[in-house]
Protein backbone atom coordinates (compact mmCIF):
# COMPACT_ATOMS: atom_id res chain seq x y z
CA UNK A 1 0.00 0.00 0.00
CA UNK A 2 2.76 2.12 0.51
CA UNK A 3 6.56 2.89 2.19
CA UNK A 4 7.57 3.84 5.09
CA UNK A 5 10.93 6.56 5.45
CA UNK A 6 13.09 7.31 8.23
CA UNK A 7 13.34 10.89 8.22
CA UNK A 8 14.65 13.70 10.58
CA UNK A 9 12.37 16.45 11.31
CA UNK A 10 14.84 19.66 11.03
CA UNK A 11 12.60 22.42 13.08
CA UNK A 12 11.60 20.29 15.95
CA UNK A 13 15.43 18.34 15.50
CA UNK A 14 13.64 14.39 16.29
CA UNK A 15 13.46 11.72 14.17
CA UNK A 16 9.95 10.73 12.56
CA UNK A 17 8.78 7.79 10.27
CA UNK A 18 7.31 8.91 7.12
CA UNK A 19 4.44 6.51 5.71
CA UNK A 20 3.99 7.31 1.42
CA UNK A 21 0.63 5.94 0.58
CA UNK A 22 -0.04 5.06 -3.10
CA UNK A 23 -2.25 7.54 -5.09
CA UNK A 24 -4.05 4.97 -6.41
CA UNK A 25 -4.86 3.38 -3.06
CA UNK A 26 -7.37 6.32 -2.99
CA UNK A 27 -9.11 6.22 -6.27
CA UNK A 28 -12.24 8.00 -4.75
CA UNK A 29 -12.47 11.50 -3.65
CA UNK A 30 -14.52 10.54 -0.25
CA UNK A 31 -11.62 7.95 0.98
CA UNK A 32 -9.49 10.78 0.47
CA UNK A 33 -11.73 12.74 2.55
CA UNK A 34 -11.69 9.55 5.35
CA UNK A 35 -8.25 9.54 5.14
CA UNK A 36 -7.93 12.67 6.00
CA UNK A 37 -10.42 12.76 9.30
CA UNK A 38 -8.78 9.47 10.49
CA UNK A 39 -5.43 11.41 10.68
CA UNK A 40 -6.82 13.95 12.37
CA UNK A 41 -8.96 12.05 14.42
CA UNK A 42 -5.99 9.61 16.12
CA UNK A 43 -3.18 12.45 16.67
CA UNK A 44 -5.89 13.39 18.78
CA UNK A 45 -5.80 10.14 20.99
CA UNK A 46 -2.62 11.46 22.99
CA UNK A 47 -1.70 8.12 24.85
CA UNK A 48 1.56 6.98 25.32
CA UNK A 49 0.35 3.01 24.03
CA UNK A 50 -0.81 4.32 20.55
CA UNK A 51 1.68 5.60 18.13
CA UNK A 52 2.05 9.90 17.72
CA UNK A 53 0.77 11.30 14.46
CA UNK A 54 2.59 14.66 14.10
CA UNK A 55 1.48 15.79 10.53
CA UNK A 56 -0.31 14.78 7.14
CA UNK A 57 -0.57 15.68 3.88
CA UNK A 58 -0.21 15.25 0.22
CA UNK A 59 2.42 15.15 -2.51
CA UNK A 60 1.22 17.73 -5.14
CA UNK A 61 3.03 16.34 -8.09
CA UNK A 62 1.72 12.34 -7.45
CA UNK A 63 -1.48 12.73 -5.84
CA UNK A 64 0.34 10.41 -3.11
CA UNK A 65 -0.55 11.00 0.88
CA UNK A 66 1.72 10.92 3.62
CA UNK A 67 1.76 10.95 7.44
CA UNK A 68 4.17 11.67 9.85
CA UNK A 69 4.67 9.37 13.04
CA UNK A 70 7.33 9.10 15.83
CA UNK A 71 9.51 6.95 14.52
CA UNK A 72 10.18 4.02 16.81
CA UNK A 73 13.14 1.63 17.72
CA UNK A 74 13.70 -2.11 18.08
CA UNK A 75 10.95 -4.68 17.34
CA UNK A 76 7.19 -5.48 16.35
CA UNK A 77 5.25 -8.09 17.74
CA UNK A 78 5.24 -10.37 14.45
CA UNK A 79 9.06 -10.20 14.92
CA UNK A 80 9.23 -11.06 18.56
CA UNK A 81 7.56 -14.18 18.22
CA UNK A 82 9.72 -14.94 15.02
CA UNK A 83 12.91 -14.56 16.90
CA UNK A 84 12.02 -15.65 20.50
CA UNK A 85 9.00 -17.50 20.31
CA UNK A 86 6.31 -17.01 22.35
CA UNK A 87 6.11 -15.23 25.47
CA UNK A 88 6.29 -15.69 29.62
CA UNK A 89 2.85 -15.37 30.54
CA UNK A 90 3.87 -12.29 32.83
CA UNK A 91 5.14 -10.43 29.51
CA UNK A 92 2.17 -11.40 27.52
CA UNK A 93 0.15 -10.07 30.77
CA UNK A 94 2.04 -6.81 29.83
CA UNK A 95 1.36 -7.11 26.53
CA UNK A 96 -2.32 -7.78 26.76
CA UNK A 97 -2.66 -4.65 29.42
CA UNK A 98 -0.88 -1.86 27.54
CA UNK A 99 -2.60 -3.17 24.10
CA UNK A 100 -6.18 -3.07 25.69
CA UNK A 101 -5.10 0.76 27.43
CA UNK A 102 -3.86 2.28 23.98
CA UNK A 103 -7.27 0.97 22.34
CA UNK A 104 -9.11 1.89 25.32
CA UNK A 105 -8.05 5.45 24.50
CA UNK A 106 -8.82 4.89 20.63
CA UNK A 107 -12.61 3.94 21.54
CA UNK A 108 -12.73 6.59 23.87
CA UNK A 109 -12.08 8.80 20.20
CA UNK A 110 -14.64 6.65 18.42
CA UNK A 111 -12.18 5.00 16.44
CA UNK A 112 -12.11 1.37 16.03
CA UNK A 113 -8.80 0.03 14.80
CA UNK A 114 -9.80 -2.94 12.52
CA UNK A 115 -6.10 -4.03 11.71
CA UNK A 116 -5.41 -5.58 15.72
CA UNK A 117 -2.21 -7.97 14.74
CA UNK A 118 1.57 -8.73 16.04
CA UNK A 119 2.75 -6.72 13.37
CA UNK A 120 1.19 -3.87 14.32
CA UNK A 121 1.70 -4.09 17.82
CA UNK A 122 5.41 -2.64 18.42
CA UNK A 123 7.82 -3.15 21.77
CA UNK A 124 10.29 -0.66 22.73
CA UNK A 125 12.66 -1.48 25.50
CA UNK A 126 11.93 0.33 29.06
CA UNK A 127 13.79 -0.74 32.28
CA UNK A 128 12.89 -3.68 33.58
CA UNK A 129 10.30 -4.71 30.27
CA UNK A 130 8.89 -3.37 27.44
CA UNK A 131 6.86 -0.73 26.42
CA UNK A 132 3.60 -1.08 23.77
CA UNK A 133 2.88 0.82 21.09
CA UNK A 134 -0.11 0.22 18.39
CA UNK A 135 0.59 1.57 14.96
CA UNK A 136 -1.06 2.17 11.57
CA UNK A 137 -4.71 3.34 12.54
CA UNK A 138 -4.44 3.63 8.54
CA UNK A 139 -7.48 1.07 8.32
CA UNK A 140 -9.06 2.69 11.59
CA UNK A 141 -13.17 3.91 11.68
CA UNK A 142 -15.29 6.47 13.73
CA UNK A 143 -17.39 4.80 15.26
CA UNK A 144 -19.78 7.70 15.30
CA UNK A 145 -20.33 7.51 11.46
CA UNK A 146 -21.72 5.40 8.97
CA UNK A 147 -20.70 2.05 10.23
CA UNK A 148 -21.21 0.91 6.52
CA UNK A 149 -19.47 3.37 4.79
CA UNK A 150 -16.75 0.73 3.50
CA UNK A 151 -16.99 0.43 0.20
CA UNK A 152 -19.32 -2.77 -0.62
CA UNK A 153 -17.49 -6.07 -1.57
CA UNK A 154 -13.99 -4.82 0.50
CA UNK A 155 -12.78 -6.96 3.33
CA UNK A 156 -10.35 -3.97 5.19
CA UNK A 157 -8.03 -5.73 7.58
CA UNK A 158 -6.15 -9.12 8.32
CA UNK A 159 -8.21 -12.20 7.80
CA UNK A 160 -6.43 -14.70 10.24
CA UNK A 161 -7.27 -12.03 13.03
CA UNK A 162 -10.19 -10.64 12.09
CA UNK A 163 -13.53 -11.00 13.31
CA UNK A 164 -16.64 -13.02 12.22
CA UNK A 165 -18.71 -9.94 11.54
CA UNK A 166 -15.71 -7.88 9.82
CA UNK A 167 -15.18 -11.10 7.50
CA UNK A 168 -18.21 -10.60 6.28
CA UNK A 169 -18.85 -7.14 5.93
CA UNK A 170 -20.99 -6.56 8.55
CA UNK A 171 -20.91 -3.14 10.72
CA UNK A 172 -18.03 -3.66 13.58
CA UNK A 173 -17.61 -1.84 16.94
CA UNK A 174 -14.99 -1.83 19.70
CA UNK A 175 -15.76 -5.76 20.07
CA UNK A 176 -14.27 -6.38 17.02
CA UNK A 177 -10.80 -4.73 18.29
CA UNK A 178 -11.36 -7.41 21.39
CA UNK A 179 -11.37 -10.37 18.93
CA UNK A 180 -8.49 -9.25 17.39
CA UNK A 181 -6.38 -9.01 20.80
CA UNK A 182 -7.36 -12.19 22.29
CA UNK A 183 -5.87 -13.56 18.61
CA UNK A 184 -3.21 -11.91 19.35
CA UNK A 185 -2.72 -13.01 22.90
CA UNK A 186 -3.92 -16.48 22.00
CA UNK A 187 -0.73 -16.50 19.95
CA UNK A 188 1.60 -15.01 21.85
CA UNK A 189 0.78 -16.96 24.69
CA UNK A 190 1.17 -20.32 22.28
CA UNK A 191 3.25 -19.34 19.75
CA UNK A 192 0.63 -20.92 17.27
CA UNK A 193 -1.78 -19.30 15.13
CA UNK A 194 -5.29 -19.01 16.49
CA UNK A 195 -6.74 -19.47 13.10
CA UNK A 196 -4.88 -21.99 10.86
CA UNK A 197 -5.91 -22.04 7.67
CA UNK A 198 -4.20 -20.68 4.69
CA UNK A 199 -6.51 -19.06 1.81
CA UNK A 200 -9.05 -16.87 2.51
CA UNK A 201 -11.86 -19.21 1.80
CA UNK A 202 -10.85 -21.77 4.58
CA UNK A 203 -9.93 -18.40 6.97
CA UNK A 204 -13.51 -17.43 6.24
CA UNK A 205 -15.16 -21.07 6.89
CA UNK A 206 -12.97 -21.37 10.22
CA UNK A 207 -13.70 -17.99 11.56
CA UNK A 208 -17.39 -18.02 10.91
CA UNK A 209 -18.20 -21.56 11.57
CA UNK A 210 -15.54 -23.58 13.56
CA UNK A 211 -15.09 -22.48 17.46
CA UNK A 212 -11.89 -21.71 18.38
CA UNK A 213 -9.02 -24.32 19.96
CA UNK A 214 -9.03 -23.99 24.21
CA UNK A 215 -6.15 -22.10 25.89
CA UNK A 216 -5.82 -25.32 27.57
CA UNK A 217 -5.57 -27.68 24.87
CA UNK A 218 -2.00 -26.43 23.54
CA UNK A 219 -0.96 -25.29 27.07
CA UNK A 220 -1.64 -27.21 29.43
CA UNK A 221 -1.10 -25.11 32.70
CA UNK A 222 -4.03 -22.81 31.31
CA UNK A 223 -6.41 -22.57 33.77
CA UNK A 224 -10.11 -22.96 33.21
CA UNK A 225 -10.53 -19.19 33.91
CA UNK A 226 -8.10 -18.43 30.93
CA UNK A 227 -10.22 -20.16 28.74
CA UNK A 228 -13.41 -18.77 29.70
CA UNK A 229 -11.47 -15.11 29.62
CA UNK A 230 -10.40 -16.30 25.73
CA UNK A 231 -13.97 -17.79 24.57
CA UNK A 232 -15.88 -14.46 26.02
CA UNK A 233 -13.37 -12.43 24.03
CA UNK A 234 -13.71 -15.09 21.02
CA UNK A 235 -17.21 -15.48 20.66
CA UNK A 236 -19.06 -15.52 17.40
CA UNK A 237 -21.99 -13.39 18.56
CA UNK A 238 -20.17 -9.63 19.40
CA UNK A 239 -22.90 -9.02 21.70
CA UNK A 240 -21.38 -12.36 23.53
CA UNK A 241 -18.39 -10.28 24.02
CA UNK A 242 -17.11 -7.83 26.65
CA UNK A 243 -17.91 -4.26 25.85
CA UNK A 244 -14.64 -3.06 27.19
CA UNK A 245 -11.69 -3.98 26.12
CA UNK A 246 -9.51 -2.38 29.17
CA UNK A 247 -11.48 -3.81 31.33
CA UNK A 248 -11.17 -7.67 29.53
CA UNK A 249 -7.41 -6.95 29.42
CA UNK A 250 -6.90 -5.93 32.52
CA UNK A 251 -8.89 -9.01 33.86
CA UNK A 252 -6.77 -11.47 31.70
CA UNK A 253 -3.47 -9.84 32.47
CA UNK A 254 -4.35 -10.24 36.36
CA UNK A 255 -4.71 -14.15 35.75
CA UNK A 256 -1.39 -14.28 33.38
CA UNK A 257 0.73 -12.60 36.53
CA UNK A 258 -0.67 -15.38 38.76
CA UNK A 259 0.39 -18.44 36.04
CA UNK A 260 4.00 -19.85 35.78
CA UNK A 261 5.43 -21.53 32.28
CA UNK A 262 9.29 -22.03 32.40
CA UNK A 263 10.26 -19.41 29.11
CA UNK A 264 13.03 -17.32 28.71
CA UNK A 265 11.84 -12.98 29.15
CA UNK A 266 11.11 -11.38 25.63
CA UNK A 267 14.79 -9.74 24.73
CA UNK A 268 13.63 -6.54 23.22
CA UNK A 269 16.66 -4.40 24.57
CA UNK A 270 19.63 -4.22 22.66
CA UNK A 271 20.54 -3.51 18.82
CA UNK A 272 17.22 -3.24 16.93
CA UNK A 273 17.22 -6.13 14.48
CA UNK A 274 15.92 -4.31 11.12
CA UNK A 275 13.98 -6.52 8.83
CA UNK A 276 12.06 -5.82 6.03
CA UNK A 277 9.22 -7.96 4.50
CA UNK A 278 8.08 -9.63 8.27
CA UNK A 279 4.78 -8.88 7.44
CA UNK A 280 2.87 -11.52 5.51
CA UNK A 281 -0.54 -11.27 6.25
CA UNK A 282 -2.90 -9.91 3.89
CA UNK A 283 -4.21 -6.24 4.39
CA UNK A 284 -7.08 -5.48 2.33
CA UNK A 285 -9.34 -8.53 0.51
CA UNK A 286 -12.00 -7.52 -2.19
CA UNK A 287 -14.42 -10.25 -2.49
Amino acid sequence: MGTVFRAYDDRLEREVAVKVIKAEIFNQPAMRTRFEREARAVARIDHPGVVAVFDYGEILDEGSLYIVMEWLERLDLARVLQLRGPGRPRDVAALVRQAGAGLAAAHARQLVHRDIKPANIFLTPVPGGFRVKILDFGVAKELSRDSKATQTGMIVGTPRFMSPEQLLSKPVDARSDIYSLAAVAFQALTGERLVRAEDFAQVLVEVVNEEPPKLSAILAQASRELDVLFARALAKDPEARPADVEEWADELAETLDSLHVDRPAWRIAGDPEVVSGTDDEETAVST
